[in-house]
């Protein structure tokens, strides 16, 4: 059996402009430090062996191993990914190829949405255990690192009591070209250029199609969620169209501020069924929040969810199930 798991970090979650224009938390080196320090020390009681980072341009992965030297932690089990990192999504890509070449058990995602969706565009079948870097995320969980690294250990050395879940993922595609992976929401925006990538003011959306949608969430999605409920288990999904001729809810877009959004259309839809969308003016489309994709007058936008975005470990349930494994023992 090979005792290894991967760690993926992105050194820029939780500080987009959206902390700017809202009253957001910051999430800083040290506190992503703080917490794979923890997940790292408990993997390491569980059983796990080798600890695998992915390189990045602060230093992570290297910081870490050496305060676990300097406390008398479990460093050697810590290892960094040979490549040099570029500080794009191009560094997740080689380093979950690595994973898979070194057969890691599952990997540790520390980012936001967009982090995840850089994981699913590889396709990969290792179980990710997706966490948190601030408040504006939907597909990470907050977990606290002492409990990360306990499941992380059960899913390397019970694995017989690993629950996981196939997440859905958004396909779309512009005139039939490239498509396009989202975990959480497809948002068609006025805006015409990608500049800081992320979606926060409402007057920019035209649209969404969305995987998720509850009131109790922050972020994009949460616009759904004021009229409609959709859960991640669901085999569905939603189409839901803005504008000021509708009925207008005050939806939590970002931390801190209640902005009101018109319904024009929501249509539910069930998973492998298309819906089509003809652009009527310049824009972008916006993957998890963030803008990536240019749109023209007349393009031609097909959308279709599925069941097969990435392997989710499910915290509490393979917790649960590994302690009553035990129990017959």
């Amino acid at each position: 059996m090979n005792r290894a798991i991967g760690v993926i970090v992105n050194p820029s979650s939780g500080k987009d402009i959206r902390r700017i224009v809202s009253y957001a938390d910051s999430v800083g080196h040290m506190e992503k430090m703080n917490l794979l320090l923890r997940a790292v020390i408990a993997a390491e009681a569980k059983g796990i062996e080798k600890i695998y980072f992915m390189p990045d341009p602060q230093g992570l992965g290297r910081a870490i191993q050496a305060r676990l030297k300097q406390d008398g932690g479990p460093w050697e089990i810590i290892k960094i990914l040979d490549f040099r990192p570029m500080g794009k999504a191009t560094d997740t890509v080689k380093a979950v190829a690595e994973f898979e070449r070194l057969e890691c058990r599952a990997i540790v995602v520390m980012g936001g949405d967009g982090t995840s969706r850089d994981i699913a565009q590889t396709g990969t079948m290792i179980p990710i255990l997706p966490i948190s870097t601030g408040t504006n995320n939907v597909y990470p969980e907050s977990i606290e690192g002492t409990i990360a690294g306990m499941v992380l250990g059960v899913v390397v050395m019970d694995p017989e009591s690993v629950a996981t879940r196939r997440d859905k993922r958004i396909r779309v595609s512009v005139n039939d070209g490239e498509e396009w992976i989202a975990l959480v929401d497809v948002v068609c925006s006025k805006q015409t250029e990608i500049a800081s990538r992320a979606v926060w003011s409402p007057d920019d959306i035209r649209w969404l199609a969305v995987t998720r949608a509850t009131p109790a969430s922050i972020g994009l999605s949460s616009i759904v969620g004021q009229w409609e409920f959709l859960s991640p288990e669901e085999a569905g999904w939603i189409f839901f169209e803005c504008g000021s001729g509708g009925r207008v809810r005050l939806s939590p877009i970002i931390p801190g501020r209640m902005v009101p959004v018109g319904k024009v259309a929501l249509i539910r839809h069930s998973c492998d069924e298309k819906h089509e969308w003809r652009a009527d003016q310049s824009g972008t489309l916006a993957l998890d929040g963030e803008r990536m994709v240019r749109l023209r007058k007349d393009d031609m936008v097909r959308i279709q969810v599925d069941q097969g975005g990435p392997c989710r470990v499910l915290v509490e349930e393979t917790l649960k199930r590994h302690i009553r494994q035990r129990e017959q023992e």
